[in-house]
């Protein structure tokens, strides 16, 4: 995921799918991440990528079609908030998210079909 994604809508304001994720924090950020309940974990909401390709992958993990694994990192310096959105391995400052994708799998794939219809209709 690239840094460019510090752009991201929800930061402007715009509506943004959001999905819970529980997240316990350490000194500099999040150091644990899990669809299910884990010890001392907060429930985080946690932002979707805005961009085509990772959304596209993250959908595939969701629905089956790829074993890669899915990730959360902070978004930026988003003050008070701390902002949290999903990312693909590589990430700086990722932290793997354990447990089953079912939960999410809908509104992935569903983000993903919108992302890739807009982008079709921009296409020349």
């Amino acid at each position: 995921m690239a840094e460019d994604e510090i752009g991201h809508p929800a930061l402007d304001g715009t509506g943004w799918p959001a999905i819970g994720v529980r997240v316990h924090r350490g000194d500099t950020g999040p150091r644990a991440a899990s669809w299910r309940p884990v010890p001392r974990a907060v429930l985080r909401e946690v932002l979707l990528p805005c961009r085509w390709p990772e959304l596209e992958r993250l959908a595939e993990i969701a629905t089956g079609t790829s074993r890669a694994r899915v990730y959360v990192r902070s978004l930026g310096e988003a003050g008070a908030e701390q902002l949290l959105v999903l990312c693909l391995r590589g990430a700086g400052g990722a932290v793997r998210v354990e447990g089953p994708l079912a939960p999410v799998a809908e509104v992935l794939a569903a983000r993903a079909r919108a992302a890739g219809a807009e982008r079709c209709r921009r296409a020349p």
